[in-house]
């Protein structure tokens, strides 16, 4: 994901994503082999939304593979890991 075509596209994914769900994003990170990001999210739904639609845009960018299309082989490890944190961001 760190391709620069590709973390181009993934960065557009997410932003586009974040705002049709009602995400606010305050810190974004691509590490290369995952992602690092410090979201608001108002309701769970919303949270829920904005990452079942950002793994599997994503998947699909970066295998360069259609939906209804698959290559076969799984492209996430494991589930989204978060957690939720309190800090003294801005509103």
């Amino acid at each position: 994901m760190k391709q620069p075509q590709t973390e181009k596209r993934v960065w557009e994914i997410i932003q586009k994503q974040a705002q049709k769900s009602g995400i606010v994003i305050y810190e974004y990170s691509n590490a290369g082999n995952h992602l690092h990001l410090l979201i608001r999210a108002k309701k769970r739904e919303f949270y829920n939304r904005f990452i079942r639609s950002i793994t599997g845009l994503i998947a699909r960018a970066v295998r360069q593979t259609e939906r209804g299309r698959p290559l076969g082989k799984k492209f996430w490890d494991s589930r989204p890991f978060s957690r939720i944190v309190e800090f003294a961001g801005g509103d």
